[in-house]
């Protein structure tokens, strides 16, 4: 321990009694309340279910894990769908089922209920006293004497499993109450993912104290009243100034997107009439920003600033989202444009939302152009090509940047997407680019990220291009006389680059929308009409309204989901359009690595 200590890991002894610790090492002595509130150890819950399977035969595993992995996937809102409106009108039944829900909601009589205290102090010190007698007992007489009584584990199982002649001695002194008492001062090094968890604390912390003042100077720039929105395939009641949300099962209620925002802006509801086990915001079907509701009545904020942080406060108050293990996500940063919805869990009953207040700062109302082509691009760990893709599509010839926007669906964190996007703003600011933030365990779904992605697209054209293809410098001004009369165009090819010519792109060297014509003609392979005609994923130009009605497979992984997309097409709207001699570049990454390159050149 002391040799590891002083070479700077952070190094910790697990399972010894403190009594077998030297005292200048005790520092380095864990328990368990250390080790779950230490930032290098494993969540408790994922901890306890590992322990718990580690003595399973994999038989029983197998079925563990497959009713784990299957669980919270009945349909819950059926019960609402089908009965509710019929509930509501009936008032006989709706009483009756009023009242059993109010008496077996949560099923007291099941659960262990504390003690009270007693009134009268002789009678308190004397179950004080029982109660030690018996700590005292379970402890033994060596633990019940020992200073650290209070903040050891005492003799684990695995300590007397390795040492089984070794005794446990009591340490003189009066006994430390603290279980983290030896843990305070030890140095602690942070990986770049808890630094970045650290600075994240501080942005928020930032932007909790804008709101509140942003919303006590300032009035709200717009309303959305209950009239504007509904439920989301769930019955609800509109009242003057309110929606009745009701609901006798435990699932989720949505509503109707509420509007179609850009950062930064600041959104207020408030809920009261009841409660709910969570309120707060949805945006898509994969990620939730909601919190408990512990009172009556609540004023629940959301705050996006402009580089996708967000804020979520209950009555002034900074509270962290709630996070729903492998279900919801919560995000680290929100979208560039976002449809939020009201999102409730857990009704007891019934509540009541109220008009929503809506604070939007001059940066997000400016822009109020309408582009016609949307460049939708999926990168996963390919942010150097990405790089290149951007640049490509800002230096496009012949056409206003404002006509154009680009939908990024990326998982912050694992590359430098984020930062990419900063700088693409700062350089190129009348390029509109939008952020599609998803969580870790989207990363490989290429059709549900584009999907979702889509929806975040105002063009009349998407451009569904992949991370590592580069557009001629006329691309767009190409496609632009055919976008009256096609439904689906593509180009004729794509040029192979050698890594060699990848690496000069990459570090600037060569610019391709500059020496677009030099890279064609290059030694790298040139792939015409690939797929048996059928339009491969890399470069596929859709009319908005052929993708509404035709979209992309959602299944865990990336292969087949592109050709499918364009069979589907071609099935239902006939042959494509080709740009007739015209490439794009396809950058090299070593392979066909659909899941995101490892190696970022």
């Amino acid at each position: 321990t002391r040799a590891c200590a002083a070479l700077n890991p952070e190094t910790q002894l697990i399972g010894l009694p403190f009594c077998h610790v030297d005292e200048d090492l005790l520092p380095y002595a864990m328990n368990n309340p250390q080790f779950y509130r230490d930032h290098q150890q494993y969540r408790q819950s994922a901890y306890d279910f590992a322990s718990r399977m580690q003595s399973l035969k994999a038989h029983g595993l197998n079925k563990v894990l497959e009713a784990y992995l299957t669980k919270q996937t009945s349909f819950h809102n059926m019960i609402d769908d089908r009965v509710l409106d019929w509930v509501l009108n009936t008032k006989k039944t709706y009483f009756r089922l009023w009242f059993l829900h109010k008496i077996t909601r949560h099923l007291n009589w099941l659960r262990h209920r504390p003690n009270p205290l007693p009134e009268q102090q002789d009678t308190a010190e004397a179950m004080a006293a029982r109660q030690q007698v018996e700590r005292q007992k379970s402890l033994g007489p060596t633990c019940s004497t020992c200073a650290y009584q209070f903040c050891c584990d005492y003799a684990s199982e695995a300590f007397q499993q390795h040492f089984p002649g070794i005794q446990i001695q009591a340490k003189a002194g009066e006994p430390i109450q603290d279980p983290l008492h030896f843990r305070h001062d030890v140095e602690r090094h942070f990986d770049t993912i808890d630094t970045e968890r650290i600075r994240h604390s501080e942005i928020q912390e930032h932007l909790a104290e804008h709101v509140r003042q942003l919303t006590a100077d300032q009035s709200p720039t717009r309303e959305i009243p209950v009239e504007d929105y509904d439920g989301q395939d769930v019955a609800v009641q509109h009242m003057p100034g309110a929606v009745r949300w009701h609901s006798f099962a435990n699932a989720e209620l949505q509503s109707t997107p509420l509007a179609k925002l850009e950062p930064p802006f600041t959104l207020a509801l408030t809920i009261g009439g009841g409660f709910a086990a969570q309120v707060g915001f949805s945006f898509g079907s994969h990620a939730r920003v909601v919190c408990p509701m512990i009172a009556p009545k609540h004023k629940i904020m959301l705050h996006v600033a402009e580089d996708g942080h967000y804020v979520l406060l209950r009555d002034s108050e900074l509270v962290n989202p709630t996070e729903f293990e492998d279900t919801h996500y919560v995000p680290r940063k929100l979208g560039s444009r976002l449809e939020p919805r009201i999102a409730l869990f857990n009704i007891n009953g019934a509540v009541l939302t109220q008009t929503l207040l809506l604070w939007e700062e001059q940066q997000a109302l400016a822009q109020d152009h309408k582009p016609k082509y949307s460049a939708i691009i999926i990168s996963t760990r390919y942010s150097r090509r990405l790089q290149a893709v951007l640049l490509g599509l800002a230096h496009q010839q012949n056409i206003d940047l404002k006509d154009l926007e680009i939908v990024i669906g990326y998982v912050p964190g694992i590359d430098g997407t984020d930062d990419l996007i900063d700088s693409m703003r700062h350089t190129f600011p009348d390029l509109r680019i939008i952020r599609s933030p998803f969580g870790p365990n989207s990363s490989h779904a290429k059709g549900y990220m584009i999907n979702h992605s889509a929806e975040l697209a105002s063009g009349d054209w998407f451009l569904l291009l992949d991370s590592d293809i580069v557009l001629p410098p006329d691309f767009i001004h190409r496609m632009e006389p055919l976008t009256e009369t096609a439904h689906y165009i593509a180009p004729d090819g794509r040029q192979m680059l050698t890594p060699q010519e990848t690496g000069a792109v990459l570090l600037g060297h060569r610019e391709p929308w500059n020496e677009y014509d030099a890279l064609v003609e290059g030694e790298g392979e040139y792939r015409h009409h690939e797929s048996d005609g059928v339009p491969p994923g890399f470069c596929q130009c859709v009319r908005r309204d052929v993708f509404e009605k035709i979209r992309y497979v959602e299944m865990g992984h990336f292969e087949g989901a592109d050709w499918l997309f364009s069979k589907s097409i071609l099935d239902e709207y006939g042959k494509e359009t080709r740009l007739e001699g015209m490439r794009v570049l396809h950058l090299d990454h070593g392979g066909s690595q659909w899941y995101g390159t490892e190696k970022h050149m």
